[in-house]
């Protein structure tokens, strides 16, 4: 069986979607293209029997040098997890970032290689901008609960969770002022981050004050189990019309959902509403009390779209779906 191993920017231990993965393909190798000697490591394993899956735009000047230097003699995987997208208001760096990784792209997928994505709809935008389509496979762990497993949480209990990476456009402060009005507690799993001034915030927020605002620290993504047992879980991303948050699947709500938690999220998310009709909550259901989701239904869903990514995956990395069914 062909080795795998997988270019990314920095520690591999931060990245949820590459640990995946690598449950998938039982690789445990990486390189991170970011240290010393990444090159010549790089060049070294294009000449064996191998594929690369590199992750983030950023690996693309790595996979054009290996092909153009070493040629076309190990497999090739582009794993594309966000859209590269001109937005509104983009520095002129960014811009001029923009255009370069827009070129390198349209020069990558001119390679006979294989290129996999999180959704249908960023599937879609790829094959616009070039003609081809990458496979599906979403960020969907294979260590889930059984429908027995999954718990509905205590009547009336009236307690959210939002969990990661803790920002203000993954949850506004207008979301957590309507729960507050709305009588529930939140919990907040995982460490502030870019706006420093959002942990100020919260921590003088009247629902803090009265300990129905629980900062609860770091999480591990090996252990979900503190998901369980909470109303829902809620992200708000508001006023954002990019292109990855409406074609995006959104790690914290596949991870709510094979845990049996349903997810209140904003309509701007539409390709989640799309797969998932009648299992996905807004503000306005909770104010009107009409969240009876059917959990073991949300979970079953999620797992079976876990079931064709990993299909997917195994297939771009030429490998027969070792314990897959179709």
């Amino acid at each position: 069986m062909q080795r795998v191993v997988h270019v990314i920017k920095s520690n591999p231990e931060f990245r949820s979607r590459l640990r995946i993965m690598r449950g998938w393909d039982g690789s445990d190798e990486a390189v991170c293209f970011s240290e010393k000697g990444a090159w010549r490591r790089l060049t070294k394993l294009a000449r064996e029997p191998v594929t690369l899956v590199f992750h983030q735009q950023a690996s693309l000047p790595f996979l054009i040098a290996l092909r153009l230097w070493v040629g076309d003699g190990f497999r090739a995987v582009y794993d594309i997890a966000d859209a590269n997208e001109w937005k509104p208001g983009d520095s002129l760096y960014r811009r001029v970032r923009n255009v370069a990784l827009h070129l390198m792209e349209w020069f990558v997928f001119q390679f006979d290689i294989e290129y996999t994505t999180v959704s249908r709809g960023l599937r879609y935008v790829y094959f616009k901008r070039f003609g081809k389509s990458p496979r599906i496979a979403m960020n969907i762990p294979s260590n889930v609960l059984t429908d027995e497993e999954i718990e509905a949480p205590p009547e009336g209990q009236k307690r959210a969770i939002h969990f990661g990476q803790l920002h203000p456009i993954r949850l506004s402060m207008s979301a957590i002022d309507r729960l507050h009005e709305l009588g529930y507690a939140l919990d907040l799993w995982g460490v502030v981050v870019q706006d420093m001034t959002y942990e100020d915030r919260l921590k003088a927020h009247p629902m803090y004050e009265a300990g129905k605002l629980r900062l609860r620290g770091p999480f591990t993504s090996d252990d979900l189990s503190f998901i369980q047992g909470y109303d829902f879980m809620v992200q708000s991303v508001q006023h954002v019309e990019a292109i990855n948050y409406r074609f995006g699947m959104p790690n914290k709500f596949i991870q709510s959902s094979l845990m049996g938690v349903p997810s209140v999220l904003s309509h701007n998310m539409r390709e989640i509403r799309v797969r998932f009709p009648g299992l996905i909550l807004d503000m306005q259901d909770v104010e009107n009390g009409t969240f009876d989701v059917d959990r073991v239904k949300l979970a079953r869903g999620v797992r079976a779209l876990g079931v064709s990514s990993k299909r997917e995956y195994l297939a771009a990395i030429g490998r027969e779906p070792v314990g897959v069914k179709p």
